[in-house]
Parts: C-alpha cells; structure tokens; sequence
C-alpha cells in the first residue's frame, strides 16, 4: 500500500506504509463439566492471557483467537484442572470434565435429630462456592465443591444467625468423606 500526501504543486512526497494482517481469529468454545459430568457455572477459564467465566449452561466462548495456547481452569482461585495445551486454528470446542464435586452435608442437632431447613453455604478463601437448605431428613447437597479445605458455615433457615462453622477436606471423588455436623444449640433453646 502507498500512501501519497500532495503539498504544493511543485512537490510530491510519497512514503509508504506496511500493514500486516493477522491470521483471521476462530472461535473457541469451552464446555466445563463438574465430575458427574454435568455442566460447571462460574469457573474461570483461561486460555493464554485471556480469561473468561463459564455461564450457568458451563460455557465460556474465546472470539478471534488463533494458534497455541495453555488452557486453565480454577474455581473459587482453586485449580480443578491441570494445564494443557490447545492448538485452535478454526472454530472449535473443548470439554473439560473438572475436579468439582458434589458434597452431601447431613446437619443434626445437639441431640442427634436431624436439623431441617438448615441454610448451608461454602466458600474457600472468602469465595462463596455454593448454598444448599437440609431436607426432613436434615439432609442437603452442596455442588460446586473444588478439592481441597473448603468451610461451611451452617445459619438459621432465615439466615440471619450463623450456628456455626466447619471445615472439610475434599481430596477427590472416592476421598470426599461426607461430613456429619452437630449444630448447637442457641441459648439453650432448639434451632428455630
């Protein structure tokens, strides 16, 4: 390409101008499934210098990207994945199948009756990860849970007052012990 600038009529003074084109970017779609293979929300995926967080379907979408990349993942600053390598030179998908587990929480009181309605929330360094409410049976899953020390913080069904505060240890699928917790009691009285 010339570029030609015109000053008086009795000078011409051309330069020329470079432009290099990229190679056209593609369209990476990352799938992230928890361990039972179901879809993994808020996990933030990067690839390269590049980051995004997966949607509620487990979806991050990378636009206009092309050649060799590290492909990351992490939830709540956890690593659930390790580093590989992906090479996109046109539209394409990758599924991750991550280690984010399911954890079954089984709240009782002090008298061992299962504890209902209890409010479950768990979170690793400060990041809330999930909420959960016990069944009759005092009984409640937690997804979301990344390997690693992980608290959970139990409240009154109106979450309002905490009742106390646990930390578990999830290692992976087979080593998840399902934790039992003993809620006090407040002030002597029953939950409410």
């Amino acid at each position: 390409m010339t570029l030609e600038v015109r000053l008086p009529p009795s000078q011409v003074v051309s330069k020329s101008l470079t432009v290099i084109v990229k190679p056209p970017g593609y369209t990476l779609r990352v799938r992230a499934l928890n361990a039972c293979g179901e879809p993994a929300a808020n996990v933030t995926v990067g690839l390269g210098d590049l980051v995004a967080t997966t949607s509620s379907d487990g979806v991050a979408i990378f636009r206009r990207v092309n050649g060799t990349y590290t492909l990351t993942a992490a939830l709540g600053g956890v690593p659930v994945m390790d580093p590989q390598t992906v090479v996109v030179e046109s539209d394409s998908e990758v599924v991750l199948r991550l280690r984010i587990y399911k954890v079954l929480i089984e709240a009782k009181t002090h008298k061992g009756v299962p504890a209902e309605n209890v409010l479950l929330k768990a979170y690793v360094s400060g990041f809330l990860l999930s909420t959960a409410r016990t069944n009759s049976s005092g009984k409640a899953i937690l997804p979301g849970i990344p390997p690693g020390n992980v608290t959970v913080k139990a409240f009154t069904s109106d979450g309002r007052i905490e009742l106390g505060s646990w930390t578990i240890t999830v290692a992976g699928d087979v080593d998840v012990v399902d934790p039992e917790i003993v809620l006090p009691s407040l002030d002597g009285e029953e939950l409410p």
